[in-house]
């Protein structure tokens, strides 16, 4: 059952970048939630922490590249551009080295960013903060945010499941419960 529930995460993960031009609020949510319940589901169906890393982070990478496509008619390219390539590295590295810490030097900022700028076609009055030099104050904060996050994850190995009881813990042979 749990293989069969990942397959249909891993499904809907490949398709969700698909339809960022059209829902791209309800899409990035639908992202962010998958994202966050596929490492479950992986260690309920006894995947290895080795395979799921090279199987998040190769979903990571299609919704990123999805976010770069979405966002090549917005004036805020060029610094999704930037980050792209910045995260590009860390997730090669990340993969190559098979070494998640290595995402706390290339957080992901990239992902924040783009949700913040969202934001502003909710309150258009941020809109300003993605002008021109105005930009330092939302990839600072987004930034500072990703940091923390790439901490919380990778180093104290913290999740969102915990806070909902769904505790696991992974070792090099497989799951543990």
């Amino acid at each position: 059952m749990w293989q069969l529930l990942l397959l249909l995460v891993a499904v809907f993960r490949l398709v969700t970048p698909l339809y960022l031009s059209f829902y791209p609020f309800e899409i990035t949510l639908a992202s962010l939630f998958l994202d966050a319940v596929d490492g479950y589901l992986a260690f309920r169906a006894r995947w290895s922490h080795h395979a799921y890393h090279m199987y998040d982070k190769t979903m990571d990478y299609w919704w990123y590249v999805g976010i770069l496509l979405f966002a090549t008619d917005l004036p805020i390219f060029p610094v999704i551009f930037i980050l792209f390539v910045y995260r590009t590295v860390g997730q090669i590295v990340s993969i190559a080295l098979y070494k998640p810490l290595t995402l706390a030097w290339f957080p992901n900022i990239l992902e924040n960013y783009f949700i913040a700028y969202l934001m502003t076609w909710m309150f258009p009055s941020w809109s300003t903060y993605f002008i021109d030099k105005n930009q330092i104050y939302p990839l600072v904060i987004c930034g500072a945010v990703a940091i923390i996050r790439e901490y919380i994850i990778h180093i104290r190995k913290i999740t969102i499941g915990n806070y909902f009881g769904l505790k696991f813990h992974w070792e090099k042979n497989g799951p543990r419960r």
